[in-house]
């Protein structure tokens, strides 16, 4: 079961970020899924800013990353806003420039867990659990930050 809905939420995610660009694409309409672990877990972002070594001009993408992820999935997170589709090309492009510029230097393997978790909170959003949604949020955005930093650091 959860391999299938990881499976089919995946596919289907690219489809629902651009067809319905401003949504939050949640299932909760009553609040609930306004919650300070995942909605300021974005923060975990600015993490590669602390290394000496990463340019002015990826700062200025984790800067961005974490402020659009915060907005996102705190600010806006009960309402249509156009912030969602910008969080989400934004999120989509930073991790593949990051991917782009570490994968001549390391192995990918350090992205799998940050994946999993997104495709996990995927699934609990598809299985409509919000508590679990949360959880899996804030720990994807962690392990997010965690790898985007790592892979800066393999840049150094």
């Amino acid at each position: 079961g959860i391999i299938l809905s990881i499976y089919l939420n995946s596919k289907g995610c690219f489809i629902i970020m651009y067809s319905r660009f401003c949504s939050t694409n949640l299932p909760w309409k009553d609040g609930s899924c306004k919650h300070v672990l995942s909605g300021l877990s974005g923060i975990f972002y600015l993490l590669p800013i602390c290394l000496p070594t990463v340019s002015v001009w990826d700062n200025i993408a984790f800067i961005t990353q974490a402020i659009l992820s915060i907005m996102a999935a705190y600010l806006y997170i009960q309402q249509p806003h156009f912030i969602h589709g910008i969080d989400k090309v934004f999120a989509v492009y930073n991790i593949a420039r990051i991917m782009y510029k570490v994968y001549p230097v390391a192995s990918l393997l350090p992205t799998i867990p940050m994946l999993f978790l997104f495709a996990l909170s995927h699934y609990f959003k598809w299985k409509n659990n919000v508590n679990y949604w949360i959880y899996c949020h804030f720990c994807w955005h962690l392990v997010g930050g965690i790898t985007c930093t790592y892979g800066m650091y393999l840049l150094k």
